[in-house]
């Protein structure tokens, strides 16, 4: 299972700091880094990806986290943008519950859509499954998995007609609960 790390990828963070904690953390063994992105100008954001991209060159996994920060027209501009990083995901650009607009950027985008983890129930994690919203679940509760997990992911592995045996499992390192991530598939809460 590969892993990655937020820590130090935060949007108050320096750029230098990001920088030397990602540096730290792959010398740690750690696969991929994610950085936070959102700042009310997009040229910081992506000044910061760009640095970051830079500094550990194109072969090291990178995602960006938004934090529901952006709008439909803001989330389609950065998305387009940030395709040349290439980019495992970008997570949580719109509002959680914005099904339609997270289909509308899976649909336009070639970089993989995350979102999930703000939701707090089956219904609502279903809706996304229903509208093609996104392409990673993060956080899914374990009543969905247990319940749905072949099912559903079938269903969600069709979409972009990606198999189970190409999808990569990502998991947190971050502080709390640990999290899976599977790049353009559908992953689940393993804690």
């Amino acid at each position: 299972m590969q892993t990655y790390n937020t820590s130090g990828g935060f949007l108050q963070a320096p750029i230098e700091e990001v920088k030397a904690r990602a540096t730290q953390s792959l010398s740690d063994g750690i696969g991929g880094i994610k950085i936070k992105v959102g700042h009310p100008d997009s040229k910081v954001d992506l000044a910061r990806v760009s640095a970051v991209w830079e500094h550990l060159g194109p072969e090291v996994p990178l995602m960006v986290d938004a934090n529901q920060q952006w709008d439909r027209p803001t989330a389609m501009r950065m998305g387009r943008v940030l395709e040349q990083f290439n980019l495992v995901w970008i997570e949580e650009p719109l509002d959680a519950y914005d099904a339609e607009g997270h289909a509308h950027l899976a649909n336009a985008l070639d970089t993989s859509i995350a979102t999930g983890e703000m939701l707090s129930s089956v219904s609502e994690h279903i809706e996304l499954i229903k509208n093609r919203s996104v392409d990673i679940i993060s956080r899914m509760r374990r009543g969905l998995e247990a319940s749905h997990r072949f099912a559903v992911s079938q269903h969600w592995l069709t979409r972009r007609d990606f198999s189970w045996r190409r999808t990569s499992q990502w998991k947190s390192t971050c502080t709390g609960l640990p999290r899976t991530r599977g790049n353009r598939g559908w992953s689940t809460l393993n804690g």
